[in-house]
């Protein structure tokens, strides 16, 4: 059979566990490990004492949740945001003064 202009193209379909992001308990699995470390090493690491306790709690019911609402506006945030920590705040517009200059090499060889 041959393929003419108007041929609709096939459509496959592709499970959503394929393109979502897995999260768990609604945050990135890296930030609920984190989280899970963080307030395990408070409560058992530190000691089972009122500040200790409040301190886990507000990170849980404050942190956790603020996480939740960033992942469901984009699960990729924490990334993004570990990602852009790379690069520099900003870049110069224009070389230094001290610089040093390239040779300009021409568009077209010459013999």
């Amino acid at each position: 059979m041959a393929a003419t202009a108007d041929a609709a193209p096939l459509r496959h379909p592709v499970h959503l566990a394929l393109t979502r992001v897995p999260l768990v308990a609604g945050a990135p699995r890296p930030f609920v490990v984190f989280e899970a470390l963080l307030v395990s090493i408070l409560l058992f690491g530190v000691g089972l004492h009122l500040l200790t306790v409040a301190v886990a709690g507000f990170y849980l019911l404050v942190c956790h949740p603020v996480a939740v609402l960033l992942a469901a506006r984009d699960p990729q945030i924490a990334d993004v945001y570990l990602r852009s920590l790379a690069y520099a705040d900003s870049y110069d517009a224009a070389p230094r003064l001290d610089a040093p200059v390239l040779p300009v090499h021409p568009a077209v060889p010459t013999p």
